[in-house]
C-alpha cells in the first residue's frame, strides 16, 4: 500500500481515490482489499469476523470509533463524491481531520479508514 496516499492541505489530510483509469481501479482495489483484510483480522478492541459487503460500513464505523476514537463525519457528492472524517473528538485540540475525494463512497471509506490505520501506526505523525 503507498505511504503517500494522503496530503496535508488547509488543515486536514487530504487523497483522491480515482477509477476513472486502469491504474487507478487496481489502486482501488488493492486499498479495498487491504481494509478488509485488516478489518477481518480484528484488533484489541474487536474480535475477528468476515467481512462482507453487507457489513463493510458498519465494521468500518465500529473500528473507528473503538480503535481510533476516530468518525465519518461526512459524506457529499457533486462531480465526485467525498468522504470526512476526523479523529480525537474528546480533544478538539488535537483533531485530526481527512478528506477523500472519490468516484466511489466505498472507496473513500476504505481510504479514510486506512488513514487512521496508519497514523496511528506512525505515532500520530501524520501519514
Amino acid at each position: 500500500m503507498r505511504d503517500d496516499l494522503f496530503r496535508m492541505q488547509g488543515g486536514r489530510w487530504r487523497a483522491f481515490i480515482c477509477r476513472c483509469a486502469p491504474p487507478g481501479i487496481a489502486e482501488a482495489d488493492e486499498l479495498m482489499a487491504f481494509v478488509r483484510e485488516k478489518l477481518a483480522a480484528g484488533s484489541e478492541n474487536l474480535m475477528p469476523r468476515e467481512v462482507t459487503d453487507r457489513y463493510f460500513l458498519t465494521m468500518v464505523v465500529q473500528s473507528l470509533e473503538w480503535d481510533y476514537h476516530a468518525a465519518i463525519t461526512g459524506l457529499d457528492t457533486d462531480q465526485w463524491s467525498g468522504v470526512a472524517a476526523e479523529s480525537n473528538r474528546y480533544r478538539p485540540e488535537e483533531t485530526v481531520r481527512v478528506f477523500v475525494e472519490c468516484d466511489l463512497v466505498e472507496d473513500g471509506v476504505a481510504a479514510a479508514w486506512y488513514f487512521f490505520y496508519q497514523h496511528a501506526r506512525k505515532g500520530g505523525q501524520g501519514t
